[in-house]
């Protein structure tokens, strides 16, 4: 299957580099005891420890794009979802989404904690990738795929260092400025939005940045580009028209039945 052919491209990849690095150690060995300069062989073999990283890093993270690819991003929220998240997310997951962000934005880190870990192998289970809103540091604790980051919060290398090799880190931008910026920093995925007007961040009303910005970004990305912000059943088939990688929604899934609503949503964006 896919993930076993993506684990022999990274397993290959790793010997090779192996094979490298141990080739260059003998070179630096046989020239130290030449009394030769080793430092050149030095500086070479933990520059591939380096590039070996980095490497493995990409080609894991690469993996992960095929999930947002005409797919649902859905948000468990409490503010919208109710205080029963493990059932929420069995439902958001039943009816589609292929990516489920856990949002606890006031809620205790030991709260968050415990929640993540109950979803995450629901979300394995069922692969669906699992992203935490805000706080790198419970992504790591919880082994989640990544963590999703506003733009008050660390930078997208920061939250690198926190979660290590293989992690999505995913942006909030608000316009082309603040989308270019993540994409210099290499963001694995740019959110954009949001799109139409809005109240639904937490009461606070916000202004859509209009579908023309949207597009912007699409043409200046290289990496998924996820449309969020007033998005529903009503207005969805715009997004996807342009060529949206994914689409996050939040309030819209919770009017209602939550699992008709998923499907609903997610088969509009599946044709």
């Amino acid at each position: 299957n896919n993930n076993e052919t993506e684990q022999s491209m990274v397993d290959l990849f790793t010997r090779n580099v192996h094979r490298a690095i141990e080739a260059v150690r003998s070179l630096e060995e046989f020239a130290r005891n030449d009394s030769k300069d080793a430092s050149g062989f030095h500086t070479l073999r933990f520059a591939l420890y380096a590039f070996e990283k980095e490497a493995i890093d990409l080609l894991v993270r690469k993996n992960y794009r095929k999930y947002f690819t005409n797919s649902l991003y859905a948000i468990l929220d409490p503010l919208f979802a109710g205080n029963d998240l493990i059932s929420a997310a069995h439902s958001l997951i039943a009816g589609g989404s292929k990516i489920v962000q856990l949002r606890m934005k006031n809620a205790p880190t030991k709260e968050i904690i415990s929640i993540a870990r109950q979803i995450r192998p629901i979300c394995e289970r069922h692969n669906v990738i699992f992203i935490i809103n805000d706080r790198p540091d419970i992504a790591s604790c919880v082994d989640a795929d990544g963590v999703h980051l506003g733009q008050e919060d660390m930078e997208v290398s920061d939250a690198r260092k926190v979660l290590g090799i293989g992690k999505i880190v995913g942006v909030s931008t608000h316009s082309l400025e603040q989308a270019k910026s993540a994409a210099n920093a290499h963001a694995d995925y740019i959110a954009i939005g949001p799109v139409f007007d809005t109240s639904s961040k937490y009461g606070t009303a916000m202004k859509g940045i209009g579908i023309e910005v949207v597009k912007q970004v699409l043409a200046i990305s290289k990496v998924p580009v996820v449309a969020i912000g007033g998005i529903n059943a009503m207005n969805i088939k715009m997004i996807k028209e342009i060529g949206i990688n994914s689409v996050a929604i939040m309030s819209a899934l919770y009017a209602g039945d939550l699992v008709r609503n998923c499907q609903q949503l997610a088969t509009i964006l599946s044709e």
